[in-house]
């Protein structure tokens, strides 16, 4: 193996090894697939000889080499997608407010308000109930269930919600200051209205992105 090819990545094979194998054993369009794909080796070879590829790692960082790899490499013929099953928090956290709220809500398996003008700030619903969505640096406050709570008793299934002991609302946040936790057990102690608080973390499984270089 080359210096020139190294990519530092323990378990690395030769590109003109998998060279050989996939002309070997696949044509052009075909599917070639490593389930364990390490630093991505086999799937940048397949790329070049033109064969669809589908590869698998449980290591985030593998997944990110390889991934670095294909968008680096200068002769990518296949568009590709990467599916992580852990979400690197940087990432979310950077993501734009309202493709944050469309993304969280659908993985919250609700369905997000595309209307955007007199939606009383509700970012989707969930089997008729009002959903908000906050990307917050900082703890969601108390400040943000009051406001969270006007918009939800406009809505046309808040009577009909609390008569069937059902949330008037899910707020998914990152994290909930005190006052915000002590003002949604107010809520349902006083009242009988139902909050739920959703933290980011308890719908996807969240990971901190690790740090990847190829020299």
């Amino acid at each position: 193996m080359s210096s020139k090819e190294r990519i530092g990545y323990p378990t690395q094979k030769p590109l003109a090894l998998l060279e050989r194998i996939i002309k070997a054993s696949s044509n052009e369009g075909d599917v070639v697939m490593d389930p364990f794909m390490g630093g991505g080796t086999t799937i940048v070879m397949a790329n070049k000889l033109e064969r669809n590829f589908i590869g698998i790692d449980q290591s985030i960082s593998a997944v990110d080499v390889t991934n670095n790899r294909l968008t680096n490499d200068g002769e990518l013929f296949t568009h590709f997608e990467v599916e992580k099953y852990y979400y690197a928090e940087e990432d979310l956290r950077a993501m734009k407010g309202l493709d944050f709220e469309k993304f969280i809500v659908g993985k919250f398996g609700g369905t997000p308000n595309t209307k955007q003008v007199g939606d009383f700030g509700l970012d989707g619903f969930k089997d008729g109930v009002p959903l908000q969505v906050k990307n917050h640096k900082v703890n969601t406050g108390r400040r943000d269930i009051d406001n969270f709570y006007s918009s939800i008793r406009r809505d046309n299934n808040f009577t009909k919600n609390k008569e069937k002991g059902l949330p008037a609302g899910y707020f998914i946040s990152w994290d909930f200051a005190k006052e915000a936790v002590g003002e949604v057990a107010r809520l349902k102690r006083e009242e009988d209205i139902i909050i739920e608080l959703i933290k980011v973390e308890s719908i996807l499984p969240i990971a901190k992105k690790p740090s990847v270089e190829i020299s």
